[in-house]
């Protein structure tokens, strides 16, 4: 008996089996029927039915669209990227300065071209009297960055006025960017630090030029300098003054030194006595200015 009940429920599982096969397949093929023999209503028009799919509820996403340092404006530029105020912190507003001048400070990353950035040093005229293409170790910075910069504006010309401005610009020669102008000082009021005997003001001098007189605090390893200039500024001739006796001593000490040079067209010139300043601290500048005829 349990024999023949096990086979009767085979066959009947059996059965169920091929009558869903049937089933599923006439489904189907109703479905591809109605997809490639569609049937027109009664406008005429083929009605083909296409199951729709709900909307998935999701989150907001980002807005695609760009931030405000990327959209144009009514022109249709990109507006001006406001960038930070250059800081010169070897000078400041005012000081006597002398050139070639070292010089540490901070300018925006967009006026760098490669690691380089301009300083210039231009006078009362605006005459370019000193420059220099001054560089920083920084490797990566953005635009908008204050970037670390030093090194070592050179002299061209000594300046003919008193004053003038020491400048900060971009090294993009196409950049229209307004400069940074610090006003500065290129003579101080007579030192009373050096007397100069020889020669006097005015003096008409001739090659060699014998240098005397005594100084206090002026010296560096028993020496400082002294230059000649022409009319125009332009360096003619320079040499050492060497003290005559204890450099290290804080009372006056004597100097003497010579001078060769070539005569200048234009007949007058300046003799500058320069303090020695290892230190390289404006403050710590001085320097005599001695009016002469060749």
């Amino acid at each position: 008996m349990g024999t023949i009940g096990n086979i009767g429920m085979k066959k009947l599982f059996g059965t169920i089996i091929i009558l869903a096969f049937i089933v599923g397949a006439f489904y189907v093929g109703q479905q591809y029927e109605r997809f490639v023999h569609p049937v027109a209503n009664d406008d005429g028009q083929i009605v083909v039915d296409v199951p729709t799919v709900p909307p998935v509820e999701t989150g907001h996403a980002p807005s695609l669209q760009p931030d405000d340092t990327d959209t144009p404006t009514e022109s249709g530029q990109k507006p001006i990227l406001q960038l930070p105020t250059p800081i010169i912190h070897t000078v400041k507003p005012g000081d006597h300065v002398i050139l070639p001048l070292e010089i540490f400070g901070q300018a925006p990353g967009a006026w760098f071209d490669g690691n380089q950035v301009r300083v210039q040093v231009v006078d009362a005229n605006e005459s370019l009297v000193g420059e220099g293409l001054v560089r920083t170790r920084s490797s990566v910075w953005k635009e908008e960055d204050l970037v670390t910069f030093s090194g070592l504006v050179e002299e061209l010309v000594f300046p003919q006025t008193d004053y003038g401005h020491l400048i900060v610009r971009s090294a993009h020669v196409d950049d229209s960017s307004e400069p940074y102008r610090i006003p500065v000082r290129f003579i101080n009021e007579t030192p009373d630090t050096i007397r100069v005997t020889s020669p006097l003001p005015n003096q008409l001098i001739t090659s060699p030029l014998t240098l005397q007189g005594e100084a206090a605090g002026w010296y560096f390893e028993g020496d400082f300098s002294v230059r000649l200039f022409d009319d125009g500024g332009n360096l003619i001739a320079e040499n050492f003054v060497s003290a005559q006796d204890d450099w290290f001593s804080p009372e006056f000490v004597p100097f003497a030194g010579t001078l060769e040079f070539t005569p200048d067209e234009s007949g007058i010139g300046t003799l500058v006595f320069q303090k020695a300043n290892p230190s390289g601290l404006p403050e710590h500048n001085e320097q005599l200015r001695v009016p002469v005829s060749f």
